[in-house]
């Protein structure tokens, strides 16, 4: 156990901490401050997320413990607050136990992420003159190293960079305290008033994931409470279907595209598949926290969802009231359901409640006052009691407009239904005299005959008083006597496939040629050739109809292994441009895990030789 180890400051970054005991300890060389605190030098430094902390916390007191350390010093806490228990129990135990660098950054996705860290640590000019008087030196605080944070959530000021990297690929074994920095000047300049407000937003709930205040959601609870608010903002049907292109609009206008491209989560005009979407579908993978932040901001909630967890309901809660006037019980609360549809013309919600007494009835929402209730549109059954009501009032010989007032209805309304109800009325049939029978089958027989070539129709309209009196008597004996259906012709196809399948399969083989070319490789299947030319049901349910353009998918539609290969042909192509290739730099690009199989194995060993043949003796390979 070490004699002397700093005390850890308030949201104190464990780098930090270590820079510290660094300086104190006046080591010749950071691998001597890195074998005393953790047994061995070749622990390599991270400003985020490091790892062997179960050594560095036997080597000091036991105030720190290697939770603590986790939940209180590192932004562990900040990138599990959207994962699934196993999968943060998973990077807990990754940075405990201690795995090769970069282990846990690609366990979360990190390394394949758009969303990038920052370039240099940063710090608040206004925490580091309070730091100095407080504790008597300044210090690197956590919340300030987060993606995304350009401004301190206590002071609402922009942040400073420093000269020193965030990254410590080029200087694993180095470790620099605020104190010794220089200052670069802030991160920002200038930005408008509305998008100032949405960086402060950003900071503070930032720090509220880190600070582990929020409570763990589950993928399904966390994708209701998003419904629930983008049907609010009525951008989602009644059936519960996002409208995600105007979803897409809208947040288009909420962010600037330069706010977004600054902060790493722009969405591109030409991609139909954009983070956004996947990330408001049922979410069967994590995204960044960021990410669900601005999609917070956006639905005018936090980070708690406080405004996601009623669920909307256009029409309030049951019970609802029975509108029936020719009812004991109208008004009163007895309707338990309400059945919720759409409106053809104004897509709004339309509810139909029926109650016990056969009463139904239909109004549009949503629903904006209490009145709103008691509100009756469309009727869609007056049922058996508001019928016997409607003729007792009759034999009482009232007049329509009495009537309707007890009703409830208007007096051409009543006049109607009476009208039917004496329709309703059959009288009893009249005993079917022999000798109109035979006649009636005569003159029916005859014209059965003359028109027995032409079919049914033609029989029916050439006499049609004998065919109605007959069919409503002697309905077995006309139909024995009519001639055999004539089959239908078959309908000509509306669609000549064979010449929709020659367009469409060099309109297809074009758009696998420009996907090629996109700077991002993008795997080539039927789904994405399919967004590509807006033909994403004709390819997936007509497919079959089309062979030639089924073949020339069938040539050139890539494997999961072909496409990692492309991708990581394309990655070393990049990294070459710009540094020194290695393993971790050219998964990282390529967005392919160190577990391969053993073709992408060839290919990374193929790329990496002469330049990193460490990494490749460490990558993992799968049984196929």
């Amino acid at each position: 156990m070490l004699a002397m180890f700093p005390r850890l400051y308030p949201d104190e970054l464990l780098y930090s901490g270590i820079a510290r005991y660094h300086q104190r300890m006046s080591n010749p060389s950071f691998k001597q401050t890195i074998e005393d605190l953790y047994g061995d030098r070749k622990v390599s430094s991270a400003v985020d997320l490091p790892s062997h902390l179960q050594r560095l916390a036997d080597c000091l007191d036991t105030g720190y413990t290697v939770e603590k350390l986790l939940k209180e010093h590192t932004l562990l806490p900040y990138y599990i607050s959207f994962l699934a228990e196993e999968s943060a129990s998973k990077a807990n135990c990754i940075m405990k136990a201690g795995q090769p660098w970069g282990a846990v950054h690609a366990h979360l996705g990190l390394i394949a992420c758009r969303v990038k860290n920052p370039s240099y640590l940063r710090y608040c000019s206004a925490c580091y003159i309070e730091d100095i008087k407080e504790y008597g030196e300044p210090y690197w605080h956590r919340v300030h190293q987060l993606p995304g944070v350009l401004v301190c959530p206590q002071h609402h000021k922009a942040l400073s960079k420093s000269n020193i990297l965030f990254s410590t690929k080029d200087h694993k074994h180095s470790f620099f305290p605020l104190s010794t920095v220089i200052n670069e000047g802030q991160v920002f300049l200038s930005y408008n008033p509305e998008e100032w407000q949405n960086l402060i937003f950003v900071a503070e709930q930032s720090e509220i994931l880190l600070n582990g205040q929020k409570q763990q959601n589950g993928f399904e609870s966390l994708n209701e409470k998003y419904t629930e608010s983008l049907r609010k903002l009525g951008l989602v049907s009644v059936s519960g279907k996002k409208k995600i292109s105007k979803i897409i609009d809208e947040f288009k206008r909420y962010y600037s595209e330069e706010f977004l491209q600054h902060i790493g989560c722009e969405i591109h005009f030409g991609i139909k598949e954009t983070w956004l979407h996947k990330l408001l579908r049922k979410p069967k993978n994590s995204f960044h926290p960021l990410r669900h932040i601005l999609v917070l901001k956006f639905l005018n909630a936090d980070i708690e969802m406080k405004s996601c967890d009623t669920v909307y309901l256009p029409f309030g809660s049951s019970p609802w009231p029975c509108l029936n006037k020719a009812a004991d019980h109208f008004g009163e609360l007895t309707i338990m359901e309400c059945k919720i549809t759409s409106c053809f013309k104004t897509r709004l919600p339309v509810g139909t409640f029926s109650c016990f007494c056969g009463f139904i009835y239909a109004r549009q929402g949503p629903d904006k006052t209490p009145d709103d209730r008691y509100r009756r549109g469309r009727v869609k059954s007056f049922g058996s009691v508001w019928f016997n009501r409607l003729s007792e009032l009759k034999l009482l010989g009232k007049s329509s407009r009495s009537m309707a007032a007890t009703l409830g209805v208007d007096p051409g309304t009543v006049k109607n239904q009476l009208s039917k109800a004496k329709q309703d009325k059959k009288e009893p049939n009249k005993k079917v005299n022999d000798e109109e029978l035979a006649l009636r089958r005569g003159r029916m027989i005859q014209t059965i005959h003359a028109y027995k070539e032409e079919g049914r129709k033609a029989i029916q309209k050439a006499n049609s008083r004998d065919y109605s009196w007959l069919y409503r008597h002697n309905r077995e004996w006309l139909f024995q006597q009519l001639p055999e259906r004539k089959q239908k012709k078959k309908s000509i196809p509306r669609v000549d496939w064979k010449s929709r399948d020659q367009k469409l399969s060099k309109i297809v083989e074009k758009s696998i040629k420009e996907i090629k070319c996109y700077d991002e490789p993008i795997k080539i299947s039927v789904a994405a050739v399919g967004r590509h030319i807006d033909e994403r049901v004709l390819l997936d349910k007509h497919l079959n109809k089309m062979p030639q353009t089924k073949m020339v998918l069938l040539k050139y539609l890539e494997t999961t292994e072909q496409f990692q290969i492309r991708r990581l042909e394309w990655a070393a192509k990049k990294i070459k441009q710009e540094i020194k290739l290695n393993g971790w730099k050219l998964l990282r690009y390529a967005g392919i895990s160190s577990n391969v199989t053993e073709s992408v194995f060839e290919k990374i060993q193929d790329l990496l030789a002469e330049h990193d043949n460490l990494f490749v003796a460490n990558l993992k390979r799968k049984h196929e």
